[in-house]
């Protein structure tokens, strides 16, 4: 009789030298927990993906544009003395034309103050941009906030609230090009106090033009006398300016997602 043969040994598979790492952003998991890392090449051990999630990109722009919003109300180009505001004007009174001005300051820092009468109104360009900030505010947060409510049953919604997101990207998008086409061209308290400076040396200058030596002189004694009003733009400027970029950006990205139907949203793998 053949005694039985033993079966032979079963001999687990290679493990890599580290483990692989995969990252979900916006999905809730992070490592190899949240699902089947894909196949490393040879050579890597370890992975990162990062994957797009739809639900924080529609949240952007509720939270991003009120902050532009809230902004506006603050100075969005200065006048200071020794880190103290002089004159200060935002988007709010660019609208009428007025500038705001410490009385107290105002008598120690000595300056002309000729130049105030020369300011404008902006208006033109400031007054539309604010309006599409508000719409595009309301849309956003209608857009969010009453999610669950179905705005077809609403007569006059019924018609634009299935292009409400394309509605709210032209409105943000306006609006941002507006504050920066303001921005370049100036706020009426930068395009006054140049228009004075320049008043001022204008006839040195037109008698300094057929001397290229004595035109630079002219031109360094303007740019010293611009420089005395420490004149810069300010962080809500700059802070307003960048919620509204991120927030076109998001609203650009969600209606690319939305036109992939039920695609998984596109994600980045980093192999190392």
């Amino acid at each position: 009789m053949v005694p039985p043969v033993a079966p032979p040994p079963i001999v687990p598979p290679p493990v890599a030298s580290g483990p692989a790492a995969s990252v979900a952003v916006g999905s809730g998991t992070i490592g190899a927990g949240g699902g089947v890392p894909p196949e490393l090449p040879t050579g890597y051990t370890r992975s990162l993906t990062l994957t797009v999630a739809p639900g924080v990109l529609r949240w952007c722009p509720a939270v991003l544009l009120p902050l532009a919003l809230v902004c506006t109300f603050f100075p969005w180009v200065t006048m200071s003395i020794g880190g103290s505001t002089v004159y200060a004007q935002g988007p709010w009174r660019a609208i009428f034309g007025s500038v705001y001005a410490n009385a107290e300051l105002v008598q120690v820092s000595r300056w002309p103050v000729e130049w105030v009468q020369h300011v404008g109104s902006d208006a033109a360009l400031v007054l539309p941009a604010v309006i599409l900030l508000i719409l595009a505010v309301l849309v956003a947060w209608a857009d969010q906030g009453l999610s669950t409510v179905d705005f077809r049953k609403v007569p006059p919604l019924a018609r634009f609230w299935p292009w409400r997101r394309s509605i709210l990207l032209a409105a943000s998008a306006a609006a941002l090009a507006l504050f920066v086409l303001q921005t370049w061209r100036g706020w009426g308290l930068e395009r006054a106090l140049h228009q004075t400076v320049n008043e001022r040396f204008a006839q040195e200058w037109n008698e300094a033009l057929p001397n290229p030596v004595h035109l630079a002189l002219v031109e360094y004694k303007i740019d010293q006398e611009l420089r005395r009003y420490n004149l810069e733009h300010t962080w809500a400027q700059w802070l307003g300016l960048a919620s509204l970029v991120l927030s076109v950006l998001a609203l650009a990205a969600t209606l690319a997602l939305e036109r992939r139907g039920q695609r998984p949203p596109p994600r980045l793998v980093i192999q190392y």
